[in-house]
Parts: C-alpha cells; structure tokens; sequence
C-alpha cells in the first residue's frame, strides 16, 4: 500500500531485516522455510483475517502453512512438523505495520521488536507450533523469547 512506512527500519532494508531475523530463528529451530512475506496495513489484513478466518478485525500477523492443510493449521494441536518434513515446509506471512505500531507505542516496545516477534511468531505457526492451548502458548512464547534474545530484540507489555 502507499501509504505504508518502513521508516522503523532505519537504515536496513527490509530484505535484510527480515533474513537476519529468520537466520536466527531457522538457527535456533534448526531448520529453514520457504517464505513469501508481506508487510501490509489494517485494510488488508482486515480483509484477509475476515476471508478466512471470519474475523473483519485487524490483527498483528497472519500466517498460512502451504503443505499438508491436515499436518500444518492452525487447528493441529502438534508442538512441530516432524522433522523428516522440515525441508518441505513453506509458507506465506502477513505483517500488519500499523499493528506493530500501535501495539510498540502502547507498550513502549521499538517498532522493529514488534515485527520482529510478529515475524518469529508466524513462522513458529507454519513450523507446526501452537497456540491455543496454556501449554502450547508457553512452549511458543518460550520459542519467541530465546529468538528475540539472540538478535537483541526486547518486548515488554505481552
């Protein structure tokens, strides 16, 4: 969208920000993806949250597992995709920035922290993790916490 800024990134590409951040996170898992990503505004990630999810409202990030609908949904109450299907795992991420903005502004967080968690927490979906249950919200919190400690990143207010 035209209207959407990047400015939180400062001097740092976007394709730069996003690698660093995912290298860590594929180091950490022990794993890679393939991910197509997107940085979008309320509008779109509105509409696409209403589509298919049934929700109009707008939201941090969303995150589209593109294997095996039975194996990777965010429905699937398994903890990972099991390791001999890592290398097939792709999928596509959304990132609201005006989102990010809102939620860093509420709590106090830099804007790049934000999307770095929304970044790190749509790729532990398509990884398999979980959140809805206690259980699972804690392992992937967990999983969120040592990625964002590694690259620096620091999120008060969760």
């Amino acid at each position: 969208p035209p209207d959407l800024s990047l400015g939180f990134l400062s001097e740092e590409p976007p394709q730069a920000f996003t690698s660093r951040i995912l290298a860590t996170l594929f180091q950490l898992q022990g794993c890679s993806l393939r991910l197509s990503i997107r940085f979008c505004d309320d509008s779109e990630i509105g509409e696409v949250h209403e589509r298919f999810f049934g929700d109009p409202s707008t939201t941090d990030v969303i995150s589209f597992p593109l294997a095996d609908p039975s194996k990777h949904s965010f429905q699937n109450n398994s903890s990972a995709i099991p390791e001999e299907e890592i290398e097939e795992a792709q999928g596509e991420i959304l990132v609201c920035i005006p989102f990010a903005e809102r939620q860093a502004a509420l709590h106090g967080n830099p804007v790049s922290d934000e999307v770095a968690l929304y970044l790190i927490h749509g790729c532990l979906h398509i990884l398999g993790f979980d959140d809805q249950d206690e259980e699972a919200l804690e392992e992937m919190v967990r999983q969120e916490n040592a990625c964002l400690e590694k690259l620096g990143f620091s999120i008060r207010g969760r």
